[in-house]
């Protein structure tokens, strides 16, 4: 994702983007601005051109607009406003595209394109009404154990049932799932159910607040007690539930957008160019480069805040273990040995500030690494969290908002 905008001003109005039946705009929140798709793409245009004089980032999933499916602009004032655009996944829902805006309490709304159906998160409403029972034509299947168990439904049409453990399923058209109910270390009763989309070949959007997907291998997909969820390989939009899910890209280009959570739930960036959007939960950014992340994919994140608890979580870059770079060579970090720049015994770790470095600039706070604790010479980008300024590694120490 392009991300290169952010300056502050108080000055903001209305925006628009979207259309009704009537061709009227789909009100969408605090952004200055009226118009429909297109002119929400020029604006998008604008801002990576020119910042406006309020604070204001925006970005897209490609280098120019027509080799880009996905627009956003965001604000800490007005939240996220997002644009797919037609045939952006296959969907029995619309064209394939939608718009969508997340405000920063949480709540949002997605309408697709092509359609009346909307589907959103309010906070002043009852919460989703519960689940539909399971296709009557589905065949159904129980997962043995009590333990972790992998089961293939991308054949699709299938009603799967966990059972006693905690378990993977790979998602196919049509699928129930129902997560296991068993506790992962010692954690939160079915914690570790997850639904993955890696077979297929679309991108999806999974829906974990309502409980619902579409597009790709997760259309008419079902969630029963699932709480994480990893993408396809390509661009996808995942949104979590608003007492928490664990949200993985999948691919590059993703979107994934927390609503709510306290217990440290975790977003992971399987790849560069992501989008992690934070509102109200307690955020884990993890790089897992065991998932199709290496050193120099950098990810963008929207919303951090300490006070939420959000947390940068370096532990699987600094244990020593090899981490794949860009260039296709590996490198090991020396944080936890005796070779660490700035080793303390007492501890049993090195200097963080060697290894981590973060750098102000206007369009964020871009988040440096060296695994060889050489950081102020040098280092690789992270992430940026864009629009939040004068963080440094020993403020987040400092606040716990770092694992190391």
């Amino acid at each position: 994702m392009t991300d290169r905008s952010s300056l502050k001003n108080n000055n903001a109005s209305s925006w628009k983007f979207g259309k009704d039946n009537d061709g009227a705009g789909i009100d969408q929140g605090n952004l200055g601005l009226q118009g429909s798709i297109p002119s929400f793409i020029t604006l998008v245009d604008a801002i990576l051109v020119a910042p406006p004089r309020h604070e204001l980032t925006a970005g897209r999933n490609g280098p120019t607009d027509a080799g880009s499916s996905i627009f956003w602009t965001y604000s800490e004032e007005g939240g996220l406003h997002l644009v797919a655009k037609q045939g952006f996944m296959t969907t029995a829902t619309g064209d394939g595209g939608f718009s969508m805006t997340v405000r920063p309490d949480g709540e949002w709304k997605l309408r697709f394109d092509g359609t009346d159906k909307t589907i959103g998160s309010e906070h002043d409403d009852d919460g989703p009404s519960g689940p539909p029972p399971p296709p009557a034509g589905n065949t159904g299947v129980t997962i043995p154990g009590t333990g972790a168990a992998f089961y293939n439904a991308s054949a699709g049409h299938l009603t799967v049932n966990g059972g006693l453990g905690w378990d993977t399923i790979s998602g196919g058209l049509g699928d129930y799932m129902i997560g296991g109910s068993g506790t992962l270390g010692g954690g939160l009763p079915g914690r570790g159910n997850c639904a993955v989309y890696s077979s297929s070949n679309a991108s999806v959007l999974v829906d974990m607040q309502n409980g619902f997907g579409y597009g790709g291998n997760a259309e008419g997909n079902v969630y029963v007690n699932m709480n994480q969820v990893r993408g396809s390989l390509g661009a996808n939009v995942l949104i979590g539930n608003r007492n928490g899910s664990d949200l993985k890209s999948g691919g590059d280009n993703s979107v994934l957008i927390s609503t709510g959570g306290n217990a440290g739930f975790e977003m992971r960036p399987d790849g560069r160019g992501n989008v992690l959007v934070s509102t109200v939960g307690a955020d884990r950014v993890v790089f897992d480069a065991s998932h199709g992340w290496v050193l120099g994919d950098d990810n963008i994140m929207l919303g951090f805040n300490t006070s939420h608890g959000d947390i940068l979580d370096l532990r699987l870059l600094l244990n020593g273990s090899a981490i794949k770079e860009l260039n296709g060579s590996t490198v090991a970090s020396d944080f936890h040995t005796m070779a660490a720049t700035g080793y303390n015994p007492a501890i049993g770790m090195g200097d963080i500030a060697a290894y981590l470095k973060i750098v102000d600039q206007a369009d964020g706070s871009h988040v440096m690494f060296s695994a060889t604790g050489n950081v102020a010479a040098g280092g690789t980008e992270l992430l940026i969290l864009s629009m939040v300024h004068h963080v440094t590694t020993q403020s987040l120490n400092a606040s716990h908002a770092l694992m190391v």
